[in-house]
């Protein structure tokens, strides 16, 4: 038999023995279930591992399918992940921005969840690269999104105590 104590982030469990053991996030905390929680990490690693490896292999219908999938599922490691995939995929498919913004603009629940994950959690280098992308690439059609995403980094950057005007452009894509 265990006793469970929830944490921010972290699961305690104090075992039989009296040992207590830090597990990851489970995910219960937002009604997902454990398996659940799981796939939606193996699904998040994927992806990730998709945009730092053949980056040209994800687009913006695959960010749309990955909020699908996750469903309430993000908090905890996956959570952390979810950041790495969104900041990643904002800065390494720019390119893909526009479609992005074509889908978050119909679909609120979508637009927010990639907005939770532009934050101050995030790597500073990759906030610099995405604000200096919506100030110097934004597509014509997506002016409101490319507002967002820059109040989003700006703000995630001001956090950290890097100001805006340190940014240089990102020329990566």
């Amino acid at each position: 038999m265990s006793i469970s104590m929830t944490r921010p982030l972290l699961l305690w469990v104090v075992t039989v023995a009296g040992v207590i053991v830090p597990l990851r996030g489970t995910g219960a905390e937002q009604g997902c279930s454990q398996e659940a929680y799981e796939r939606a990490d193996r699904n998040v690693t994927a992806m990730l591992v998709r945009l730092r490896n053949r980056p040209q292999t994800v687009g913006a219908r695959d960010m749309e399918s990955l909020f699908r999938e996750l469903g309430g599922c993000g908090d905890g490691y996956v959570g952390e992940s979810i950041a790495d995939v969104v900041t990643d995929f904002l800065v390494l498919r720019w390119s893909e921005f526009s479609r992005l913004y074509a889908i978050a603009k119909h679909n609120r629940a979508f637009m927010q969840w990639l907005m939770a994950f532009v934050g101050e959690s995030a790597r500073t280098e990759s906030l610099q690269a995405i604000a200096s992308n919506a100030l110097t690439r934004c597509p014509g059609k997506a002016q409101q999104g490319c507002a967002a995403v820059l109040r989003r980094a700006k703000d995630a950057l001001e956090s950290q105590g890097r100001p805006l005007k340190d940014i240089g452009v990102y020329k990566r894509q």
